[in-house]
């Protein structure tokens, strides 16, 4: 707690007052005082240096106007967060804080994950990219800058994730404060002017949001303020949102990077009579063992017995019971990593514990490839039945990372190395959502459905109207082999795609390639039976 407390009181921004510091331990009771300090930190900053931060901002404000007014999301948001990368690491080598090298690895393939959002179309997949841009960035640019990515532990990423998402309300307020104590020694020009400018910063955000919404919510009240101030605020407001949001973002990630200091090692332990003894970890894991021992001989008996075994014993076809226990099973599949890594945590280290805890957890690992082998399973019958989905292809794309992360998981224990694990995982996901960029889910989908008339099986051309721009090349390639009613259906859907109009802030590759092919297949989308 001592070692903690010193590190708070030390100036943020300051390296050599952060590098001098032992690696504290962050208990729990520590974070009140932990969040206090994110919120109002004492800092050490030069008037060239809050002059820098605020000049950032402004310019990832333009740049996020620039971007995103009055547009969709395409090449727009990876050349937006390839800027706050780009000046957050100038701002943090003038600082005298210069990125790590595993950090701006870090940040570098941030950057490559949101390039998604300007080569598919898909919605899910971009939900998924932005996801994971969100998540190294927060890492990349939060981290402790002492604290290697390797060896990065969960309570330092949710720690780092605090200290970001404070960032956001307080960053503007910091920068505007900061700038309070350079008036000293200025002529009464220089103080007037720099307050004005904190006036400005602080209250004109406050009165345009609140302004707005109560003109949202009162036409009297809206038609009072459009008489004394006869603005446009239809053509004004996007603007001033987009300026706002910009500069409110670009202020919590330059905050966060060059000037917001975290312990370099942070762990939340247990007391040692507090742990979980050989007893309690015995019987929770043998008795869970049990059930996925019993749920294994059933799948082998039902679901990989076959059809006859099925339908003889309950009310429901083969593919019935196939799709009704998927889902369920990537839930569970997806519950034990993180039940194993919590009892991991929470047990005593002694040989004989770890000896029986490293045995339950290969027995288990084992069962649950039988069961996500069952899943799988489920899913082919389901496709053979019903073609695939999204959610389907989602569900089941989880499995093959969730079984190298328990292959690491198990590795990591037997080698008493749980601080590479968290970093592996992370890499792997990594890993599997690019595979995903590659692969196209929404062509694989349609590919995939169009096998089905190969085989005499129907095709759901409702649903594959509503697929993105990643399926069109391949639903134009077989648009010849529908059904007269199917096709038409198809075809008046990806015809009303061609109208889509992209500038270059929305640029994206698939949408671009099937406008492209939309123009030139213009006579085989007519719905009138002619070609």
């Amino acid at each position: 707690m001592t070692g903690f407390l010193e590190s708070a009181a030390a100036p943020l921004g300051d390296p050599s007052q952060t590098t001098s510091q032992p690696s504290p331990t962050l208990p729990m009771s520590a974070f009140a005082g932990y969040i206090a300090r994110l919120i109002a930190p004492p800092l050490a900053l030069s008037a060239g240096q809050v002059r820098l931060l605020a000049g950032f901002a402004a310019l990832i404000a333009v740049w996020t106007d620039v971007l995103f007014h009055r547009t969709d999301l395409g090449i727009n948001f990876p050349l937006w967060i390839a800027a706050i990368v780009g000046l957050a690491a100038f701002a943090g080598r003038r600082f005298g804080r210069a990125i790590p090298a595993d950090r701006f690895a870090v940040l570098a393939t941030a950057v490559v994950l949101c390039s998604v959002t300007a080569w598919r179309d898909s919605d899910a997949l971009k939900i998924f990219g932005i996801l994971g841009t969100l998540s190294l960035l927060t890492v990349g640019l939060g981290l402790a800058p002492g604290l290697a990515v390797r060896r990065v532990n969960p309570v330092a990423c949710v720690a780092t994730a605090i200290a970001v998402g404070v960032s956001f309300p307080v960053a503007v307020l910091r920068i505007a404060i900061a700038g309070q104590w350079q008036t000293a020694g200025r002529g009464r020009t220089s103080a007037r002017i720099l307050l004005a400018l904190r006036v400005v910063a602080l209250t004109v955000p406050l009165l345009v949001v609140f302004g707005l919404l109560f003109k949202a919510a009162d036409a009297v009240f809206a038609a009072q303020v459009d008489r004394v101030i006869d603005l446009n605020f239809d053509g004004v407001g996007p603007h001033i949102f987009w300026l706002i949001f910009g500069f409110v973002i670009g202020a919590a990630a330059l905050m966060t990077s060059v000037a917001v200091t975290l312990p370099e090692e942070i762990e939340v332990t247990l007391p040692e009579r507090h742990r979980l003894g050989r007893v309690e970890v015995g019987i929770a894991l043998g008795l869970l063992s049990m059930l996925f021992a019993l749920f294994v001989a059933v799948q082998i008996r039902y679901l990989f017995g076959g059809e006859d075994a099925v339908t003889s014993s309950i009310d429901l076809t083969y593919a019935q019971y196939a799709r009704e226990g998927f889902f369920q099973l990537v839930v569970a599949s997806l519950l034990l990593l993180p039940v194993l890594a919590g009892i991991d945590w929470a047990r005593r280290r002694d040989v004989a514990s770890s000896r029986l805890f490293l045995a339950f957890a290969v027995t288990l690992v084992a069962l649950l490839f039988v069961i996500m082998a069952s899943a799988w399973q489920r899913l082919a019958i389901y496709r053979d039945a019903f073609g695939l989905t999204e959610a389907r292809f989602y569900g089941a794309a989880t499995l093959p990372w969730l079984a190298v992360a328990l292959v690491w998981f198990l590795v990591s224990v037997a080698r008493r190395r749980m601080e590479h694990f968290l970093a592996g995982a992370a890499f792997l996901a990594v890993a599997v959502l690019l595979a995903l960029y590659a692969l196209n889910p929404d062509r694989f989908i349609a590919r995939t459905n169009l096998s089905r008339l190969d085989e005499g099986r129907e095709f759901d051309a409702a649903y594959a109207s509503v697929l993105s721009a990643d399926a069109i090349p391949s639903l134009i390639e077989r648009l010849d082999t529908l059904p007269e009613a199917e096709r038409c259906t198809l075809a008046t859907a990806i015809r009303e795609r061609g109208a889509e109009d992209d500038g270059w802030r929305s640029w994206n590759w698939s949408r671009s390639r099937a406008s492209r092919l939309i123009t030139t297949n213009d006579n085989r989308l007519a719905c009138d039976g002619s070609k």
